[in-house]
């Protein structure tokens, strides 16, 4: 992929944000949106699954949760996800490589954990470590809307930390832009945000903006790790666009929410809408934290 450095062949938005669909005025659900409850194996009641759709549609995401002793908590997503009508999970195609696919089961899916070795060079720097992960979407190697989905299901909690920050990144788009437009267009900007690949020797990267329309909807691949370079010095604004839209990934922002998922609990999250983050954590031998993990190309529906 060329690159220039010039900030002068972007042509940018000047009359108007982008159209926005109402429901990106909604917060990111904080108390009120309450865990549904799957019984029988992963089958939800056809209750439970219109009520996960609403919350994802309204929140962003939905909180589930396993009823009673799972023993089989893969299974039970795998036909969660199949009912939900997720499609079988996507594997981005740099963990397709021989070296790096065995982070991933035949399924698709892989298992967050520490290394057990944490001094080991090979390890992911954030599938297999404790430390904290900064708000970012998943998949920010793909185009950006690709993966509209991300599932997290706890299958062991941590001893303390952990817990895992929602960010409404579109909602607070959204409000912001009209007051801001002049600024926040630089958001929009196709070199605004860079991805790099860190794992298996790769040097793929993607080049993108912040923000999209895509299939007639605002979408994002806002993310601030440190493997995430926004490009301050080619695009105009975009220091103060970003600074802008932290504001209100705040704690105390009507965008911002925090949980903790114990086992059995997790999220499905609308990925091209809704950053996450995780705090960092302590195990110990009884508690040693493992989070299961699935993408998908498609919303539930």
């Amino acid at each position: 992929m060329n690159k220039s450095s010039s900030k002068e062949d972007f042509d940018p938005i000047v009359n108007a944000p982008p159209p926005l669909h109402k429901s990106y005025l909604q917060h990111s659900g904080g108390p009120s949106c309450d865990a549904v409850l799957i019984g029988n194996g992963g089958y939800p009641s056809k209750q439970s699954r219109l009520k996960i759709i609403e919350n994802y549609e309204t929140f962003g995401y939905a909180v589930i949760e396993f009823e009673g002793l799972q023993d089989d908590i893969p299974g039970c997503l795998s036909v969660l996800s199949q009912n939900l009508l997720l499609g079988r999970p996507f594997v981005p195609p740099l963990y397709a490589e021989s070296v790096v696919r065995k982070l991933y089961d035949e399924f698709g899916m892989n298992i967050v954990t520490a290394a057990s070795d944490a001094e080991d060079e090979s390890r992911h720097p954030a599938f297999q470590s404790r430390t904290a992960i900064e708000l970012h979407t998943d998949g920010t190697l793909q185009e950006i809307g690709e993966i509209k989905t991300a599932a997290l299901v706890c299958l062991e909690s941590a001893e303390s930390g952990g817990e895992i920050t929602l960010f409404n990144a579109v909602g607070a788009f959204a409000e912001l832009a009209p007051v801001h437009w002049d600024i926040l267009q630089a958001l929009l900007n196709p070199r605004a945000l860079t991805r790099r690949a860190t794992v298996g020797g790769s040097e793929a990267f993607s080049e993108g903006p912040v923000f999209a329309v895509k299939e007639g909807k605002l979408a994002t691949r806002y993310s601030t790790t440190p493997r995430d370079h926004w490009e301050m010095d080619r695009v105009d604004n975009l220091t103060a666009a970003k600074n802008i839209l932290e504001s209100h990934a705040q704690p105390g922002s009507p965008y911002w929410s925090q949980i903790r998922l114990e086992k059995g609990r997790g999220l499905l999250i609308d990925n091209e809408r809704v950053a996450h983050a995780r705090a960092a954590y302590h195990d110990s031998f009884s508690h040693r934290r493992r989070m299961l993990r699935a993408l998908f190309r498609t919303r539930p529906s």
